[in-house]
């Protein structure tokens, strides 16, 4: 499981997005890619609505589907910032963590273990 020393010069919305990417990039990635090949195959076989765009000088107009993108990026976000709580209702068990809030040290072992043993059950 994960121990981690907390610093209090940093902000709270930093920590969290470390903490996210830490613990949730992995599955927010694989997720993302799962839901954007959906969206590709949906658009390809016309479920999904794809965007013409003409430029000056071309006959034929670009075609573009926006559906890969578009639910590729919001499930990635989705899943980074709230994955341990999509686990946690499906019943998934995600690491114990240990938010060293009090500033044990982290440098010295013997110093270490008399804070963590000094913490309040």
């Amino acid at each position: 499981d994960v121990f981690i020393s907390h610093n209090w010069s940093t902000s709270q919305f930093l920590k969290f997005i470390t903490l996210a990417f830490h613990f949730n990039e992995i599955a927010a990635l694989a997720s993302a890619n799962i839901v954007a090949f959906i969206a590709f195959a949906l658009t390809c076989h016309g479920y999904l609505p794809i965007c013409e765009l003409h430029q000056i000088g071309e006959e034929l107009p670009a075609r573009m589907g926006m559906g890969c993108s578009t639910a590729g990026i919001v499930t990635f976000c989705i899943v980074l910032f709230f994955g341990h709580s999509i686990r946690r209702a499906i019943g998934l068990r995600g690491s114990m963590l240990f938010l060293d809030k009090l500033c044990v040290s982290q440098t010295d072992e013997q110093l270490k273990q008399r804070g963590i043993e000094s913490l309040a059950a």
